[in-house]
């Protein structure tokens, strides 16, 4: 698995929760947010393909009989953890969209 993909993701993850957070301050307030919301669907849309590449990889290793993937799944798992995280923080309830 590519971890220098998997830590640039982590560190967009970590990037877009303020992000999120500010861009919801907003929307409570009845603010104009509308700058927010293209980068966060660009950095959603980037975890989104980033996770869907990792998981290949990661199945591609176990498939070929890689010995110790362990490490490898918990970075993919916290990964999405975090994107579920601002998923929900987005009230994104799309199906369509979910990974």
């Amino acid at each position: 698995m590519d971890t220098k993909l998997a830590t640039r993701l982590e560190v967009l993850a970590d990037n877009s929760l303020p992000t999120v957070y500010e861009r919801n301050r907003l929307k409570q307030l009845k603010l104009n947010y509308d700058k927010y919301e293209a980068t966060i669907q660009k950095n959603l849309t980037q975890l989104r393909d980033g996770l869907k590449t990792l998981e290949q990889q990661l199945a591609e290793e176990e498939e070929s009989g890689v010995t110790d993937t362990k490490p490898h799944e918990d970075q993919l798992i916290q990964l999405q953890v975090k994107v579920d995280k601002l998923e929900v923080l987005l009230g994104n309830n799309d199906d369509e969209r979910a990974r």
